[in-house]
């Protein structure tokens, strides 16, 4: 086929126009220097120079943050050797603080430099690095007006709220008493189980269904309710049998209440009403010492209009309303009182019934849907009777439990609690229990409970009289003649006889004594006591013999050696005085003229004037012959006594010899009683009191198991004494201030359950009145988080009254809880407020995540920690803070005292305790009668809560140990003697709570090394010791800033090579080679030349071809 020239010419124009392309890409790629102009000039090496290109970008990235974050560990290091610095400074005036030479003025001018140091290291905390925080982890900024920076003065650390107590004494509800109110099967449940059908119609009871009570009572109290032992219980009303009437004549109305004489006396014409108001106000008068009150009978009460009526003050006091002794004298009026003991029953009680149970229980009803018209028949309706308690709902809840469903804490539900296995009652309601319940859930939550223990300070001081001991003197055999002996002005009418003679004892005429002193005891107030006195045979000599009986229910056992009578009787009486705290029974061996026969076992009361009898029991007709000892309960009478006479009284009393002239002891000697000038005239004070088994139980356990005196103000401590030898058992310690008022607090988060009876609570005060004389006391709880948290209950539209909220006594709003904003009834509390808290520090950055740099695509490197672990660990703030105190003398934790004592128990006046010095004379004295005062303060609250104890110092009475004892019972706070002999005392929360001991005149904490001035020293010291741990730490906090910038500067130059690296690769796939370039446009060039040539020679071959 024939080419034409047009193909020809075509050819040579493409080839040219090819060669001229390469020519001018080539031209470019050396004009630009980069050979990738477009994205057709090589796609391969173009998506490598991509990525070289990306790989460029994020390494200029990285070492830009690694910049920073050199800036940031150079800034962080530069903040903590300036710390350091300060801590070092710190360091150098607590080493001048301690210069005893030093005055108060000098200590407090050093204490504002170390505030000034506190004040920098708060400023050095929140130091800024380009507008950051470098020590607020992960929040190097967005902070607030309220937390305008990581670190804030006088702020608390995170957030927290504090509940308050409940106390709890029955449920008492008055049943209905108007037709129809009887409880039909399922009407009432308690913990879900049926009470059953109940006749409540009322049997008419002068306006009281005393009948529906009383069955109400039948159906509920020993029963077992879902798990709730129930008490359901009475009270106690009796009335006149007539209504008074005007009296007639002038006269006295008389009578013996519960053993404690009422009287009034009226005159001619005072009408019905006059008189039982005056009897009224008699019987209220005395109440505190009976246990019963009156009122008047209205018809709708108990009685009929003028018709007096007697009940316990107590609701749910069964007891027996004793009276005894009635007169009406001359007066005329128709009253009268039935003689007798009459104890709650269906016609005798006031149409109450009080309710309560040995755990938390709930009442539910039967309407559908539901009201209260059930509850309506016991008086229970309405909302308010029970615990969180709302009106309409058929419901009623007792014993503040905090049941599944309750409550939610940051939306997590907390579980019902559990009983805390340390409460004798109400168990699963303490603040242990709720304790437990929220703190198994701390992870989830991040809230923690912590528990206030139960506190009880009673309600006046122990009543007891004045004197320390009664008034006793052992009565010769002589007759004490009629008006020859008054007491308080009232002259014994009849003679003191004397009697028979008992193994050497004047037993008849004590007997005599007691019952003529007792004769006019109404009128005088003053008891004549004996005490009991049981002496048997002789004992013998078998040889060794073992014995076992029981002595007022203690058991007593020993083998006898046997050798003599003598000796049978001596090992007898040892093994009993072995037991005598806990018989009240002291042993000694007859003689003949101590009240029993030569080598008998002689037992009597330790206490003199105490009248209980002596019980002997599980004695064989052996054990008999051997001891001479017999089964006997022995009461005191003319025979068994010890000879004694033991003067009682409420209130100071005289006793005189108004025969004798001139004035002499000569007929009070016949007592056994001497006065102070012998002018036969004595002036007693009030005398103590007996305290026995049910007058004091704390949680479950008897105080006192025999007969015991205690003095008014329990000046001897025989009550605090008691009451701490029982802290094993019960979990509680007791202490008393020097007004002589008794505080108890439990040792860990049980409740306190506390029950007197009439006359325990007249003595110990501790339930605030005999009306309620069975409480239970429960701690608190004080709920904390680093972070804000929510608390929920149940929807208000469910119950109004925030029952979970209610449990731990934060139901009411802000009034209550002290949350701001919170809402009464709104069933929810924010936890959102931040505290004032003196001289503390808060920490409002990241708490969790510290500072990182991002060093590569999934690593990074830490440049700063955050301000918990980098700056609070350190404990910067609380040891400037403390030294700051210590210098200013306020704010203690602990003190150790500086002197060893070499015996705890010795009498302080004995001059045994160890502590005298050496340069004392005979004739000082180390202690003084005097007082202290220790002062708890709670820096939780602000403005901070301080709440001060005095202690009174008797040296007659008081040892190291019952002073000690005394401290250590103080709510929060703890005082013991180590193994030196040294006494300490401490802050159990150092956190929260700091102690001071002041104002002593007793020179008790001089003596014993822990006043003020050694508290300080010490504090100072341990501030020193603190300040070492401090700088240990800064300089561990700078070393690893040191670290780190060793690694900012390793990884700066790793970056800086991968840079250069990652350039020259990219170099290599993107810019122009140049010498190749130019190579390439020579060899273009030559093949353009060589084209042209060609294409002119074949251009010359076609036109030949063509011209022929």
């Amino acid at each position: 086929m024939r080419t034409t020239l047009n193909t020809i010419y075509t050819g040579i124009q493409n080839n040219l126009d090819r060669i001229t392309t390469s020519m001018a890409d080539i031209n470019e790629q050396i004009s630009s220097g980069s050979q990738l102009s477009r994205l057709s000039d090589n796609p391969v090496n173009l998506v490598s120079a991509l990525r070289f290109r990306t790989t460029v970008a994020e390494l200029k990235q990285f070492k830009g943050n690694i910049t920073s974050g050199g800036n940031i560990i150079g800034a962080s290091e530069t903040a903590m050797t300036q710390m350091k610095s300060l801590a070092l400074r710190a360091k150098t005036l607590a080493i001048q603080a301690v210069d005893p030479a030093l005055s108060v003025d000098n200590r407090k001018a050093l204490a504002a430099e170390v505030k000034n140091l506190f004040q920098q290291a708060v400023q050095l905390a929140n130091t800024q690095e380009n507008g950051k925080f470098i020590f607020g982890g992960e929040r190097t900024n967005g902070y607030t007006a309220l937390e305008p920076a990581p670190f804030i003065k006088d702020k608390g650390d995170g957030h927290w709220i504090n509940g308050n107590a409940h106390d709890m004494s029955g449920l008492t509800s008055t049943v209905l008493n108007t037709a129809p109110v009887d409880l039909a099967a399922n009407d009432l449940l308690i913990n879900g189980t049926d009470v059953g059908a109940v006749t409540l119609t009322p049997a008419g009871s002068s306006g009281l269904n005393m009948q529906g009570a009383a069955n109400l009572k039948t159906a509920i109290d020993g029963n077992i309710f879902g798990g709730t032992t129930m008490s359901s219980k009475l009270t106690t009303l009796v009335t006149a049998t007539a209504a008074t009437t005007d009296a007639t004549a002038d006269g006295t109305i008389s009578f013996d209440l519960n053993n404690h004489h009422i009287s009034v006396t009226v005159t001619n014409g005072t009408t019905a009403a006059a008189i039982n108001n005056a009897i009224v106000s008699a019987v209220e008068a005395e109440k505190d010492v009976s246990g019963v009150t009156a009122a008047v009978g209205d018809g709708t009460n108990g009685a009929a209009a003028n018709v007096l009526i007697l009940k316990n003050a107590e609701a749910g006091d069964e007891n027996a309303v004793s009276i005894a002794n009635f007169s009406a004298g001359t007066t005329g009026s128709a009253i009268n009182l039935t003689n007798g003991s009459q104890a709650a029953d269906a016609t005798h009680n006031t149409g109450q019934i009080t309710l309560s149970g040995d755990s938390a229980f709930s009442m539910t009803t039967s309407p559908d849907p539901p009201d209260d018209s059930i509850l309506k028949q016991l008086g229970l309706d309405g909302g308010g009777k029970g615990d969180y308690d709302a009106a309409g709902d058929g419901k009623l809840v007792y014993g503040y439990p905090l049941t599944s469903g309750d409550l939610r804490v940051n939306g997590t539900l907390v579980p019902a609690t559990t009983a805390d296995g340390l409460s004798d009652v109400y168990a699963a309601s303490s603040a242990a229990a709720k304790a437990a319940a929220i703190n198994s859930l701390t992870t989830q939550t991040g809230v923690t409970a912590k528990v206030d223990p139960a506190h009880v300070a009673a309600n006046g001081a122990v009543n007891s009289g004045t004197e320390k001991t009664l008034l006793t003197g052992t009565v010769t055999n002589n007759t004490i003649n009629a008006n020859d002996l008054a007491i308080n002005g009232t002259v014994l009418n009849n003679a003191i006889n004397s009697g028979a003679v008992t193994n050497g004892l004047n037993m008849a005429k004590a007997f005599n004594a007691g019952t003529e002193i007792n004769a006019i005891s109404n009128t005088t107030g003053v008891k004549g006591l004996l005490t009991t006195l049981y002496a048997g045979s002789a004992a013998t000599a078998p040889g060794p013999e073992a014995l076992d009986f029981t002595l007022n229910g203690v058991s007593v056992a020993l083998t006898t050696g046997g050798v003599s009578p003598a000796a049978t009787a001596s090992d007898i009486a040892s093994a009993i005085n072995k037991l005598t705290a806990q018989t009240g029974v002291t042993a000694s061996i007859g003689s003949g003229a101590n009240g029993g026969a030569l080598n008998s076992v002689v037992l009597s009361n330790t206490e003199s004037g105490d009248e209980s009898n002596i019980v002997l029991a599980g004695l064989s007709a052996g054990e008999t012959t051997l001891s001479g000892l017999s089964n006997v309960d022995q009461a005191v009478d003319n025979s068994h006594n010890t000879g004694e006479i033991s003067l009682a009284s409420n209130a100071a009393f005289t006793i005189t010899s108004p025969t004798t002239s001139p004035p002499a002891d000569t007929i009070i000697q016949e007592l056994g009683l001497t006065s102070p000038s012998s002018d036969g005239q004595i002036d007693y004070g009030s005398t103590p009191r007996f305290l026995d088994t049910g007058d004091l139980r704390i949680n479950g356990v008897d105080i006192f198991t025999i007969p015991t005196t205690v003095s008014g103000k329990d000046s001897t401590n025989t009550l605090l004494t008691a009451i701490n030898a029982q802290t094993a058992a019960t979990g509680v310690k007791g202490t008393r201030g020097a007004d002589g008022s008794l505080q108890l607090t439990a040792v860990d988060g049980r409740n306190i359950h506390i029950q007197t009876s009439v006359h325990g609570e007249d003595i110990t005060r501790l339930n605030g009145g005999v009306e309620h004389r069975d409480r239970v006391y429960s701690g608190t709880l004080q709920l904390r988080s680093a972070r804000k948290f929510i608390l929920e209950t149940v929807e208000p539209t469910v119950n109004s009254t925030e029952p979970g909220l209610g449990a731990l006594g934060m139901a009411g709003g802000t009034s209550v809880s002290g949350e701001p904003g919170d809402t009464k009834g709104d069933g929810r509390i924010d936890v959102f407020s931040i505290h004032d808290r003196e001289g503390s520090v808060r920490y409002a950055g990241d708490r969790i995540g510290s500072l990182n740099i991002k060093i590569g695509k999934t690593n990074t490197m830490l440049v700063g920690d955050n301000g918990k672990t980098g700056i609070v660990d350190t404990t910067i703030f609380t040891t400037l803070k403390g030294l700051e105190d210590s210098l200013e003398g306020k704010n203690f934790t602990t003190v150790t005292g500086i002197h060893a004592a070499a015996s705890t128990s010795q009498l302080l006046n004995s001059k045994a305790t160890g502590l005298e010095p050496a340069s004392q004379l005979p004739s000082e004295d180390l202690f003084s009668e005097g007082t202290f005062t220790v002062t708890v303060t709670d820096h939780d609250y602000y403005p901070s809560r301080s709440v001060p104890l005095t202690i009174n110092v008797d040296p007659a009475t008081d040892s190291l140990d019952s002073v000690t004892n005394r401290i250590d019972g103080i709510p929060h706070v703890s005082a013991s003697w180590n193994s030196d002999g040294k006494l300490v005392i401490s802050s159990d929360d150092p956190d929260r709570y700091t102690v001071a001991l002041s104002d002593d005149s007793s020179n008790f904490l001089k003596a014993t090394g822990v006043a003020a001035e050694f508290m300080q020293q010490q504090a100072i010291g341990q501030d020193m010791d603190n300040i070492d741990s401090l700088m240990s730490k800064l300089t561990e906090q700078i070393s690893n800033f040191g670290a780190r910038a060793n690694r900012i500067n390793i990884q700066t130059q790793i970056y800086t090579d991968m840079e250069v690296s990652t350039k020259g690769n990219l170099s290599e796939v993107q810019d122009t080679d140049m010498i190749k370039a130019v190579m390439d446009l020579k060899t273009k060039e030559t093949a353009y030349q060589a084209a042209l040539a060609a294409a002119s020679k074949t251009m010359q071959l076609s036109l030949v071809d063509f011209l022929k």
